[in-house]
């Protein structure tokens, strides 16, 4: 055997040894039977303080340590010998080299690490989903991209079904797209686009299965390359640019042990064997299903061979389900179990293999055994005992137990680990951007087969090989490399990519370094973002931009002489009109002078109205005209003082009205950007309306103020006039669209409509709110000087009408 062994007395002198303990001492056996073994084995002239023989002179039972001895681990046991009347005479010590052993948990715990790494920075939305056994998808992890991209939590997507989390109709997509992956074993992609509650995003996605060691497809790793920032530059033609996310892929490539023989085939024959027992049974132990699965039955050679096939057909394969309490029963002592039949069975244990055994065979009874290993499961086996055989003992199943535990935990590690290394191949397979690693020395250690499409090259060729070499500059390739090892990582690095036939790919380069187990820099993962179809998306962006200038400048150019045109009619209608309206007041005032005695009043009256429309017309032709050429004007912008303009107007209306008497309060200090000659208009208009509708009151009351409203800025003008209905509010603004009588108050009814003209050049808004007999408040913004804190004193609540 591999293990080295020898027998040693009551005081640590070896009685006897196997090759393989002289081998591993560098001496001849003749040199080591007689020695003490503290003096063999570590040169010293006693036990040491952790030696596994003194702790079993101690305990009285089998005890065992773990020691590092360079770059290999040792295990050391020491198994008391008794004599007839109990007491310990001796033990059989044990070394075992279980370096590949810790070498494979190590390799689990480094694949570990880097698909943390894989999660944290990969750029593309990633999560993983288990299959269950009713179709249903459940997922099981997330990076912080798809969290982003789904406005979710960690706590919200763990757990939950792919139905909860992807909305309609991408969801119905997706879930075909996730069966025909399962179906026919493949990665399946395609295009799609989701409104999630952050926003309609766009992606390319790719779905790729992972089986169970059974072939069950047990995992789907679903990737979502984002190119909503592409497809909204392409679509919108205003995205000058687009997000370019940086993508670190972890490459992992991970050696794991052959596993050509069956361990439970071998496991079960070999304890039939050292127990002389008629039949032995084997169950390995599914934490997942937690259940126990009969993986062989050993019979004794010519042992009932007549009951031999079904007690076979009925057994293997077999599960079992493992509750709780029975789990605890089972492993929570952290050594092997042995419990007769009668007493799994009233443990509630699995007793299927051993009731059937010692029912067919005719066998007493049945001892289940354990394999535990620091207090964790990994089988069982029922053994057949013969009231008239021999019955193994408890030190000889308990070591069988221990080796046996050891190995099945070795198996788990090389399948787990199998598992995990076609896991992450898949994770980086399933990555449409070049991922690679590099080691310490700038050599590529792995690729995925973006990197050998994009280089031209296979992979064999691609790993051992310079990772500059891929590049037209290797200089600058080898530069950013350093820079990720100097710096731990390096981000959007402008590389290009040389295809064997000469085609060049542009590409931003993202890369991180990974640690070993002892924390030191490893390698570098580093990841390639091709940027051609962006700069080509921009160049397109940029020739669209430059038709459209040219296409405004052409419409504007048209725009004005349309304009002028309009402006010219206008002048030339207004003047062809004045003639013969004079003509028509004229003579009618003439009549009415010549004529009047012998013109009955009825007569009289309707020249009289004749002269007032044709004036009234003549008035309209004034407004039309002043009301054309505001679009001609050209806009002088600059600061202009509100409250200066607005005393000088309410001025003027009190000289040309000096019998009125009017209250008018006017804010100081109001200045805002602007045309100050539109503006004296937009409050010529306002505050000569408040003046013309409050004539009928005694005493009027006017205000011109500001106040502010949801951080904007609004000036207004208020009176305690007329007013007017609230329900034609919206045709004050109208030309020619009077809610009074001109014999009620005089007006063409442009004066708001220029208000709003004028307004509409500068940018602004306008608001009116009024009631019938209550007064009106007329109410604007300016766009140069939009915001309360510029040139308000204070702010406050907005005016009646301010917020309509």
């Amino acid at each position: 055997m591999d293990d080295a062994v020898c027998l040693l007395a009551l005081d640590g002198t070896v009685l006897q040894c196997n090759l393989s303990m002289a081998h591993l001492l560098a001496v001849q056996p003749s040199a080591v039977v007689g020695k003490k073994c503290y003096e063999l084995m570590h040169g010293t002239g006693t036990f040491f303080e952790r030696c596994p023989y003194r702790e079993m002179l101690r305990t009285g039972r089998r005890e065992c340590f773990e020691l590092p001895q360079g770059d290999a681990w040792y295990e050391v046991t020491a198994d008391p010998l008794f004599s007839d009347t109990g007491e310990i005479t001796g033990a059989v010590h044990i070394v075992r080299d279980v370096t590949r052993r810790k070498q494979a948990e190590e390799a689990l715990q480094e694949s570990e690490r880097r698909l943390g790494l894989v999660h944290d920075h990969v750029a593309d939305l990633l999560c993983t989903l288990d299959v269950e056994q009713d179709g249903r998808f459940r997922i099981a992890a997330a990076n912080p991209r798809f969290l982003e991209a789904t406005g979710l939590t960690i706590d919200q997507v763990l757990g939950s079904y792919i139905d909860d989390v992807v909305p309609q109709p991408s969801l119905d997509l997706a879930l075909e797209h996730f069966r025909t992956a399962i179906r026919e074993n493949r990665t399946v992609s395609w295009d799609a686009t989701t409104i999630y509650s952050t926003g309609q995003r766009t992606g390319h996605v790719s779905v790729t299965p992972v089986p169970d060691a059974g072939g069950r497809c047990a995992h789907l790793i679903v990737t979502v390359h984002d190119v909503t920032a592409r497809v909204q530059a392409e679509q919108a033609l205003r995205d000058h640019t687009a997000q370019l996310a940086s993508l670190n892929a972890l490459a992992l490539d991970l050696t794991s042990m052959s596993a050509n023989e069956d361990l439970g085939v071998l496991l079960a024959e070999r304890l039939r064997a050292v127990t002389g027992a008629p039949a032995v049974s084997f169950s390995d132990y599914d934490p997942e299903s937690r259940a126990l699965v009969i993986r062989h039955v050993a019979l004794r050679p010519g042992a009932a061979q007549a009951a031999a096939a079904p007690l076979l057909g009925r057994l293997v394969g077999a599960r079992s389900p493992v509750s709780d309490e029975v789990h605890a029963q089972l492993a929570g002592t952290g050594s092997p179990v042995l419990l007769t039949l009668d007493q799994a069975v009233s443990g509630r244990s699995v007793p299927a293999a051993g009731r059937e055994v010692a029912e067919q065979l005719g066998t007493d009874e049945s001892l289940l055994l354990t394999y535990v290993v620091d207090g964790e499961l990994f089988g069982t086996s029922h053994i057949a005992v013969e009231e008239s055989g021999p019955t193994p003992s408890d030190q000889l199943l308990e070591s069988f137990a221990h080796v046996a535990g050891v190995s099945l935990r070795r198996r788990r590690v090389e399948r787990e680990l199998r598992q995990m290394n076609a896991y992450h191949r898949s994770l980086l397979e399933a990555s449409l951007d070049p991922l690679v690693t590099i080691g310490s020395a700038g050599f590529i250690t792995d690729v995925n087969e973006a990197v050998v499409a994009v280089t031209g090259r296979k992979r064999d060729e691609l790993i051992g090989s310079d990772f500059a070499d891929c590049f037209v500059d290797p200089g600058r390739a080898r530069a950013g490399l350093e820079q990720a090892f100097r710096e731990d990582a390096v981000r959007d690095y402008p590389l290009a990519i040389r295809h064997r036939d000469g085609h060049v790919t542009d590409v931003l380069y993202n890369a991180s370094t990974y640690r070993d187990a002892e924390g030191r820099v490893a390698g570098v993962f580093a990841a390639a973002r091709d940027i051609g179809a962006l700069r080509r998306a921009e160049e397109e962006i940029r020739e669209v931009n430059a038709d459209l200038e040219r296409r405004v400048d052409e419409r504007t150019r048209e725009l004005t002489a349309t304009n002028r045109d309009l402006q010219e009619f206008m002048y030339s209608l207004a003047h062809d009109l004045r003639s013969p309206l004079r003509a028509v007041d004229g003579f009618s005032f003439a009549v009415l002078e010549d004529y009047g005695d012998v013109i009955a009043e009825e007569g009289q009256d309707d020249l009289h109205r004749v002269r007032a429309a044709a004036q009234q017309m003549g008035i309209l032709i004034d407004a039309l005209l002043s009301l054309s050429q505001l679009g001609g004007r050209r806009i002088e912008m600059r600061t202009v003082d509100l409250s200066a303009i607005a005393r000088s107007v309410v001025d003027g209306l009190r000289v040309s009205e000096p019998g009125r008497t009017v209250d008018v309060v006017i804010e100081d200090g109001l200045s805002a950007a602007g045309d100050e000659a539109l503006i004296t208009v937009i409050l010529e208009s306002l505050l000569g309306n408040a003046w013309k509708f409050t004539s009928q009151r005694p005493v009027a009351h006017i205000e011109f103020a500001t106040a502010e409203r949801d951080g904007l800025r609004v000036f207004f003008v208020r009176d305690d006039g007329a007013g007017f209905d609230p329900a034609f509010a919206d045709k004050l603004f109208t030309p020619f669209q009077r809610l009074h009588t001109a014999e009620e108050f005089t007006g063409a009814g442009t004066g708001l409509a220029t208000v709003a003209r004028i307004l509409e050049r500068l940018g602004g808004m306008w608001w009116a709110e009024g009631e019938v007999g209550q007064g009106a408040t007329f109410s604007f913004s300016l766009t140069g000087d939009n915001t309360a804190e510029a040139g308000d004193p204070g702010g406050g609540d907005p005016p009646a009408g301010a917020g309509a």
